[in-house]
């Protein structure tokens, strides 16, 4: 009776965690002005001088955020921080949020929220929200990277004429210095991605006092999140 009991109260727990997981999921781009796939010695070089950069993309598959439902919609999400990204958890920032165009005014509301709870530090000041058509394209890879390391996969992410970022999977002659790997994390909560290559990475908006380009390096994570 009491294995019964006991069964009986696994079941129901398993079921609760169910209904309290992921709520929305999908694909998940990110390209910085530095290196993420690298050896120490590269990446500290680069530290304090570049890497203050940005652009995150989420392409929502199915799910909801707060209520409203937002699959087959894209948003992203620009930051420019005080100092390279992902040195520390306080890092002061500002931010624009770019919502698919073809999003409702409340899907558009839902959007933002998703964002701004996704990294609050980093989207705590957010100076502009606008529309635009988002391109999202997710081609997954099998293969192994440089020394047996996940390889990523090719992405490409259009804003409208804002931002664009294309990437392809690590080759073993990306390595900048021996010893390479994954120095930096994601920065946004409830990601599962690879480092990738980015060949092209540019912001050409406003609101940030600043637009770049800086393709060709591993700077970018491709893969799925889910909350």
């Amino acid at each position: 009776m009491k294995k019964t009991v006991f069964a009986a109260l696994v079941v129901l727990l398993l079921v609760a965690s169910g209904a309290t997981a992921a709520t929305i999921s999908g694909n998940y781009l990110e390209a910085r002005t530095a290196s993420v796939w690298v050896g120490a010695c590269f990446a500290n070089s680069e530290m304090g001088l570049v890497g203050q950069e940005a652009v995150m993309g989420w392409q929502v598959t199915d799910g909801r955020w707060n209520g409203v439902s937002v699959a087959g919609l894209s948003v992203v999400g620009v930051v420019r921080a005080a100092d390279t990204l992902g040195t520390r958890a306080d890092m002061p920032a500002s931010s624009v949020i770019i919502v698919d165009q073809r999003a409702s005014a409340e899907q558009a509301q839902a959007l933002v929220s998703f964002v701004r709870a996704s990294a609050p530090r980093l989207f705590a000041r957010v100076v502009h929200v606008e529309t635009a058509p988002i391109q999202f394209v997710l081609e997954e890879t099998s293969g192994a990277g440089h020394h047996g390391h996940a390889s990523g996969a090719a992405a490409k992410l259009v804003v409208g004429d804002l931002a664009r970022v294309v990437t392809r999977e690590i080759r073993e002659h990306d390595a900048t210095c021996a010893n390479a790997e994954r120095y930096y994390e994601p920065l946004v909560a409830g990601i599962h991605a690879e480092p990738a290559f980015t060949t092209a990475h540019e912001y050409r908006g406003n609101g940030l006092g600043s637009v770049w380009s800086n393709p060709n390096r591993p700077s970018a994570y491709v893969g799925t999140f889910a909350r």
